[in-house]
């Protein structure tokens, strides 16, 4: 009779000490939950940074273009006079760098 009270009293004690652990895992848990949704709130402003700046590289490259294709018409129109081919060079010269930075730095083309 003895043996099966301190059988259930061993019982008792393994099933209240398996309730307790329970319920700090239960608080550790909870608060995994709560960082990992701040995590998520985080990430989501990444991805929404990284969309805007993708948005203004990509803005950066078509306006690279443009300026390009300005350039060959004003070539066209007066390369011929006296210090514009130069001064038309030198653009192009400083946009092909900006061009080379980008593909070296900036993977993100139009």
């Amino acid at each position: 009779m003895e043996k099966e009270k301190d059988f259930e009293r061993f019982v008792t004690l393994i099933i209240d000490e398996l309730h307790a652990v329970e319920g700090r895992l239960t608080a550790r848990m909870d608060k995994m939950d709560g960082r990992m949704d701040k995590m998520d709130g985080r990430m989501s402003k990444m991805e929404i940074d990284i969309s805007e700046i993708k948005d203004q590289l990509r803005n950066i490259w078509l306006e690279l273009r443009d300026i390009n294709g300005s350039l060959d018409l004003l070539e066209e129109k007066v390369g011929g006079m006296g210090g514009y081919a130069k001064e038309i060079d030198e653009l192009r010269t400083r946009v092909k760098v900006i061009e080379e930075y980008m593909r070296k730095n900036v993977p993100i083309t139009a």
